[in-house]
């Protein structure tokens, strides 16, 4: 019972740990909508922007427009370089390369609008609210409402690869029935809404799963400076403490396991031990066993041997000259009379399982040279 209880407050403790590290991470998130509000994390009330540059900055889908290329270039270094050169230094494009597969990589391409271009100079880490969505929902259709700003998201699975788009609510599409028309949707496809404090509970657990690869896409560098003098002290220290996070909630975790193994393994060692000592006693007795009957048909071969010996000896004008026995069987040699009658008389006995002549007998001055092979059976005069 206390082992019980212990391992419901170690639960206990590591879920307040990991809800206050979550919280952490949420906090490092900024979300500006399209009225240039600011929110932080997961609230819903605005606040006012951050003094410094904020490790993570998500734009609302209305400060920005968006498509999708393909490229069949496996490198993503190469990708990027060719991405580089084809759009320059413009400030207001931004691109994400996916991963590779199907022998292609998708590239998110981000074309920022005036409102949207002052926001670079205020985070380190710009990225757009329809990838972040995208990697925090479920395959299906989006309405999202977030103020006077809406706009629908819809997320399909196709050859295991996820794939997304967005499309703006206007004037040509302001009804769920032309957006399914629109975005490829069937008829029958339900629509979620997601209001604004959804959206804003999505927006730090969908950069957290986009990773360090989009992360890092998404950095930005103030004007007229390179990238080598982004502030990268202030940015390692973000993605330490955020690594700091994750290692501190798997130790946590791994802690708590690990007292809840050992109590079950307390549990069960006694029965573990018990079983053990039974079947190595168990082991002991067939062996004993085993030794026993070997012992006991060694017995029973030694005795068979001795009765057929003296039943052959005990044969009238039966002189033995030769004598033989391999484990079970009998080679017996001499000279009698007749040989054909020790035969028949050999293989009656009950110790005898087969009896043959080795050769045909050869006649000598005083009778027959014999020599017979016999089979004992093991059994004798004492057994049933």
């Amino acid at each position: 019972m206390a082992e019980t209880t212990t391992a419901k407050a170690a639960n206990k403790s590591a879920s307040k740990v990991s809800n206050r590290l979550r919280q952490g991470f949420a906090a490092l998130v900024w979300r500006v909508n399209r009225q240039l509000q600011w929110f932080q994390g997961a609230h819903t009330e605005p606040k006012p922007p951050p003094k410094r540059r904020c490790p993570c900055l998500v734009i609302a889908r209305g400060l920005y427009s968006e498509s999708w290329h393909s490229y069949n270039i496996r490198s993503q270094r190469a990708l990027h370089k060719i991405l580089k050169q084809k759009y320059g230094d413009a400030a207001n494009v931004q691109f994400f390369i996916g991963p590779w597969h199907q022998n292609q990589r998708k590239v998110l391409l981000i074309e920022l609008n005036n409102t949207a271009l002052s926001l670079k100079e205020k985070a380190l880490t710009l990225l757009p609210e329809s990838l972040v969505l995208s990697a925090a929902l479920a395959p299906g259709l989006y309405e999202i409402n977030d103020g006077e700003h809406q706009y629908y998201l819809y997320k399909q699975l196709y050859k295991q690869e996820s794939q997304w788009q967005t499309l703006l609510r206007s004037g040509l599409v302001n009804n769920l029935e032309k957006a399914r028309l629109a975005l490829g949707c069937s008829a029958e496809q339900q629509a979620t809404q997601l209001t604004q404090r959804q959206l804003a509970a999505l927006t730090p657990r969908g950069v957290a799963k986009l990773g360090f690869n989009y992360w890092q896409q998404g950095l930005q560098q103030q004007q007229g400076q390179r990238g080598r003098q982004l502030p990268w002290q202030q940015l390692g220290l973000t993605v330490a403490g955020i690594g700091a996070v994750y290692l501190l909630l798997s130790s946590v975790y791994l802690g708590v396991m690990n007292q809840r193994i050992d109590s079950e393994l307390e549990q069960v060692t006694p029965q573990v031990s018990n079983l053990l000592d039974q079947q190595q006693q168990l082991q002991q007795a067939q062996q004993a066993l085993t030794e026993l009957r070997g012992e006991f048909v060694n017995a029973q071969r030694v005795n068979a041997f001795w009765e057929v010996f003296a039943a052959a000896a005990q044969t009238e004008n039966n002189r033995i000259t030769y004598l033989q026995s391999n484990d079970s069987n009998l080679v017996l040699g001499g000279e009698i009379p007749e040989a054909l009658p020790l035969l028949r008389q050999l293989h009656d006995l009950p110790q005898v399982a087969t009896a043959e002549f080795a050769s045909p007998p050869r006649n000598a001055r005083t009778g027959q040279q014999y020599r017979i092979t016999m089979e004992l059976t093991g059994e004798g005069q004492g057994n049933d």
